[in-house]
Formats: structure tokens, C-alpha cells, sequence
């Protein structure tokens, strides 16, 4: 193995990415409070998607992966709490009523081939979607309280990480993340793989900003 700083180079690798990123469709008026429930619903039901052929491909194909191993928090499984959000939300019929963009199924299907050709590529994925809701999505839980007045932990379950603090859970996951030893090779890739699963979001935040109500 090669001395490959994976941490440290896929936080500068995604930098830029990440801040057009939060500029993006729906993430910009969501950051500044400017949300509604048909929305925020869109925005939930479509990263569920994502989180159901993420989560099936670490936690249940390839939790013994040595790489992804280290990165193995049961804490962060958002499925279940993110259906619980929808529930209240909008009630048992939201999987009906709620519609996936184009964007969101094309990020499954990325998962879901990686998970049976490349599953090494699935960290740089973990890393996107995992620390962003530990820092920024803890942000957001304000601002979406806020928006949808909401004042309890129903219809916030998204950004809960209980018994743990997202802080406390963020410092585990970036030690474990810089514990990881790459080559230079597949370091790379990781990175590129980063770097594209921000490209998908922006793609993804850029479609649910479209005006759509429930049917």
C-alpha cells in the first residue's frame, strides 16, 4: 500500500463540488428556510432511493469488505427513519403519492452496480451522503423545524443519530475513514467516484426544484 491520504484528499478533491452543491435547485431555498411540505417530501422520498441501495450493498452484501468495513455504523442507517418521516408527514400513501425523478433513479442504479461489479467505490458514496448529514444535515433540522413547524422529533427522525450525537458520530466516522490504507490506484478512484456522487446530487437537487404536487 502506498501512503495515500484518502481523508485529507477526498475532502480537497470534492471541495468545490460540495459548495455548488448547496447552491443548487432545492438546496438553495431550502438552506434559506424557503421549503413546503409537497417539497420537502419530493426531496425525502427521493433520497430514500438512494439510501435503500446504498445501505443494502454495506450493510447486507458487503459489511465483511475490508474497506468498508471500518466505515460500518449501524447509527447511520437513515431507511427507517426516513420512512418514518414520510409517514407523518404525509401519511401510508406517500409511496404512491410521492414520485422519483430521473436523477434519483440513475443514482440508484450507480449503487447498485457497484455493489456487484465495484464495491470498493461504494466508501466514496458513504463518505458524500454520511458525513453531510452529521455536519450540514444537522443545520438543516433547524431550518426544515422551522419551515414546517414542526417543534418534536416526528418528522425530523432524518437527522437524528440517537444514542449518539451527529458530532460525537462524525469524530468516529472521520477516524475510521482516515484508518483506511489505499493505493494510489484505487484512492483515485475513490475520489473520482466522490466527485461524480456530488455531480448526481446536484442533478438530483436540480430536478426536485421543478414545481409538483401530490396526485
Amino acid at each position: 500500500m502506498s501512503n495515500f491520504q484518502l481523508a485529507a484528499t477526498l475532502r480537497t478533491g470534492t471541495r468545490a463540488l460540495h459548495s455548488a452543491t448547496e447552491r443548487t435547485g432545492i438546496m438553495q431555498d431550502l438552506l434559506r428556510g424557503r421549503i413546503d411540505l409537497p417539497t420537502y417530501a419530493r426531496l425525502l422520498r427521493n433520497l430514500l432511493a438512494i439510501y435503500t441501495a446504498l445501505e443494502r450493498a454495506l450493510n447486507d452484501r458487503h459489511i465483511q469488505q475490508p474497506l468498508l468495513k471500518a466505515l460500518h455504523f449501524p447509527e447511520l442507517r437513515r431507511q427507517w427513519r426516513i420512512k418514518a418521516d414520510l409517514e407523518f408527514l404525509c401519511g401510508d400513501n406517500w409511496v404512491a403519492n410521492i414520485p422519483l425523478t430521473k436523477a434519483a433513479g440513475e443514482y440508484a442504479s450507480r449503487l447498485e452496480e457497484l455493489e456487484e461489479e465495484d464495491p470498493v467505490l461504494l466508501l466514496a458514496h458513504s463518505y458524500v451522503r454520511y458525513l453531510g448529514d452529521l455536519s450540514g444535515g444537522q443545520v438543516l433540522r433547524g431550518v426544515v423545524g422551522k419551515a414546517l413547524r414542526l417543534t418534536e422529533d416526528a418528522g425530523l427522525q432524518f437527522y437524528s443519530f440517537s444514542p449518539l450525537t451527529a458530532p460525537d458520530l462524525a469524530a468516529r466516522y472521520r477516524l475510521a475513514l482516515d484508518s483506511i490504507q489505499v493505493d494510489t490506484s484505487t484512492g483515485t478512484r475513490i475520489v473520482a467516484e466522490a466527485q461524480s456522487a456530488f455531480g448526481r446530487h446536484i442533478n438530483l437537487f436540480g430536478e426536485l426544484a421543478a414545481p409538483q404536487s401530490f396526485q
